[in-house]
């Protein structure tokens, strides 16, 4: 099995791939997550991490997954759970079929393709009311499918908030899967996502990521974006980045002690 720099050079392929496809269809995109922090931090990949993260604003995202979806395109190929019923995610992957990945986090071993994580970045409005419900509402829908996903959440991740922790020891006892239907659950939570226009969006949300409601930013954070430095070639992150990384992470340019170290490996 080879190490972990492996895979991050395949996910450089297949995300330069990414960047050219945007290109040719005047896609927007964004490295956000670790991404954007390895960009900023390290000029390239966290040499721990195993995955790249990139988001879409939604009417440049759903655009791409139609294009992708009904035409072939050389190195990308489109994971997502409307064509794919052992897809379990809500969000995109694109992905190489040609390599294999065991990834060893949760209950369930996975054997997956090579892959890098497409979100949309969907629109909120700063109505202090509206934008309350609404978190509220997708958050549910968001707790809701992960009890259902029980068997593939990374117990020891730490500094979960309290919720999280009595949420998860239900879901162990409770087979969530046996009244929930997955695909019906994420039908939900893109349907509310899609509830405004971009007009209405003065802040930008990916309720996906791991942070939740966190990664929520004033549109302004994306801008029109700028290219950053990542390994031998440059990718398009938000306008102010260290805006964006200062309200993710704080103090981002002090890598943790504890480094969460991914359990992904070419197979």
């Amino acid at each position: 099995m080879a190490e972990i720099r492996d895979l991050q050079v395949l996910e450089l392929d297949l995300a330069n791939n990414f960047a050219i496809f945007c290109k040719k269809y005047n896609l927007r995109y964004f490295m956000i997550g670790g991404t954007l922090l390895g960009a900023v931090r390290h000029k390239g990949f966290i040499p721990w991490d195993d995955d790249m993260d990139f988001g879409m604003p939604r009417k440049d995202y759903e655009k791409m997954k139609k294009i992708l979806l009904n035409n072939s395109y050389p190195g990308l190929n489109v994971q997502t759970y409307t064509v794919d019923s052992s897809y379990k995610y809500a969000f995109v992957k694109l992905v190489d079929n040609s390599i294999d990945v065991l990834i060893e986090t949760g209950v369930e071993k996975q054997v997956v393709p090579a892959w890098i994580d497409i979100f949309p970045l969907d629109y909120v409005p700063d109505k202090p009311v509206v934008k309350k419900m609404h978190l509220l509402s997708l958050l549910w829908t968001r707790a809701l499918i992960s009890l259902n996903n029980i068997d593939r959440i990374d117990f020891t991740k730490k500094n979960r908030p309290f919720r999280e922790r009595i949420l998860m020891k239900i879901g162990k006892k409770v087979h969530f899967s046996k009244f929930l239907n997955l695909n019906k659950l994420y039908n939900r939570l893109n349907s509310k996502l899609m509830k405004f226009k971009e007009s209405e969006g003065d802040y930008w949300l990916n309720i996906m990521g791991s942070y939740k409601e966190k990664e929520m930013f004033r549109r302004e954070v994306f801008g029109k974006g700028k290219l950053y430095k990542f390994e031998n070639t440059s990718f398009m992150g938000p306008e102010f980045g260290d805006e964006y990384l200062t309200e993710l992470y704080g103090d981002y340019m002090t890598p943790p002690e504890d480094k969460n170290h991914h359990k992904s490996t070419i197979i």
